[in-house]
């Protein structure tokens, strides 16, 4: 099941172009955090303290998401989130040219998906990740070309140790 306090989540948010932190200022928030690895919620907040020192702004971000993760339907999650972020643009400036530009639009289109999911009956984050995962081998909701440089979304568990030059 799904928890907002998920420490690789937080990482993966924290590498990702959603954040200003280059990997020297996560790896000092992971090492500076590793006192309380085994009080996952505690080391949320701590980390989310640690943050604050180097992106004021990303770290109320985050506290907002986690506040409410399971009170937004996920399209207004989602849009809430991209747009404090910009990720969308994020995203966009990651590529360059044309590529920049699909980045985006697929992005778009992800929004315009998951809001078509309320009327499946999927109203919650958690939901939608639960959702997500199932589809994890059906390639029905993407259009990409193999090869070809786009936001590739998937569980955790399946992503754990893979490398990717664009999170």
């Amino acid at each position: 099941s799904y928890f907002p306090g998920d420490l690789l989540a937080l990482t993966s948010v924290l590498k990702s172009p959603f954040s200003s932190l280059n990997d020297s200022d996560v790896l000092e928030i992971l090492e500076n955090s590793w006192h309380l690895r085994g009080r996952p919620c505690q080391r949320f907040e701590l980390m989310l303290e640690l943050v604050a020192d180097h992106d004021k702004f990303l770290a109320q971000t985050l506290r907002w998401g986690r506040e409410k993760v399971h009170e937004l339907p996920p399209h207004d999650f989602l849009r809430e989130i991209f747009s404090r972020l910009s990720g969308w643009r994020a995203h966009q400036l990651a590529y360059e040219g044309q590529e920049g530009v699909l980045a985006a639009a697929n992005i778009e289109k992800f929004w315009s998906w998951s809001a078509n999911l309320s009327g499946e009956g999927i109203t919650s984050v958690g939901g939608f990740l639960e959702y997500l995962t199932e589809l994890e081998d059906d390639e029905t909701p993407g259009t990409a070309a193999p090869g070809g440089k786009w936001v590739q979304l998937m569980p955790i568990h399946k992503a754990k140790g893979l490398e990717f030059p664009i999170v």
